[in-house]
């Protein structure tokens, strides 16, 4: 935990029900949940229980951005759980769709053009809330997996690569 001397907690890997269920019963002081908001084990969990959610921002998050790729600035809603009344900052990664190295160009191909059809924009914003913030314009921000051919010339010809695949 950052800024705590290791000798100042405990420290325990459990799964997101585990997790909630053990906060809910007194047996833990906090949990950590890496996962997109609203969690369904923290939904369940705030509608039993006061929850408080603890914002990661400031020079941990500052620290945590800089050291990787993959991790961002990113805020958990208003609303999102029961008692939550206003955005808590936060640290957030974005979705991947991964396949296999060997998988058909012709099929990658197929997939991307599916994903990012403007008429199945509905199926991402009428999924789990974080599908809104899956946009095309912000696809390749974080990644730092190698990226299947295809998937690379879909994205350069829509136009978003803008050197992110060199």
């Amino acid at each position: 935990a950052f800024g705590l001397a290791p000798d100042a907690y405990g420290e325990t890997q459990a799964p997101f029900s585990a997790s909630a269920t053990a906060l809910s019963r007194g047996e833990v002081a906090a949990a950590f949940f890496f996962a997109g908001a609203p969690a369904q084990a923290l939904t369940g969990l705030a509608q039993t229980a006061p929850i408080r959610l603890l914002p990661i921002d400031g020079p941990a998050a500052e620290a945590l951005v800089a050291a990787t790729t993959y991790y961002r600035v990113a805020a958990i809603d208003a609303g999102a759980y029961v008692g939550v009344d206003a955005p808590v900052p936060t640290i957030g990664v974005g979705a991947l769709l991964m396949t296999r190295a060997d998988t058909p160009d012709d099929l990658v191909d197929a997939l991307m053009t599916a994903l990012w059809r403007p008429e199945n924009r509905r199926i991402l914003d009428g999924g789990h809330p974080a599908g809104r913030a899956i946009r095309l314009e912000n696809a390749l921000r974080g990644v730092s997996t190698a990226m299947h051919p295809a998937a690379a010339a879909y994205y350069q010809r829509a136009g978003v690569a803008d050197g992110a695949l060199d």
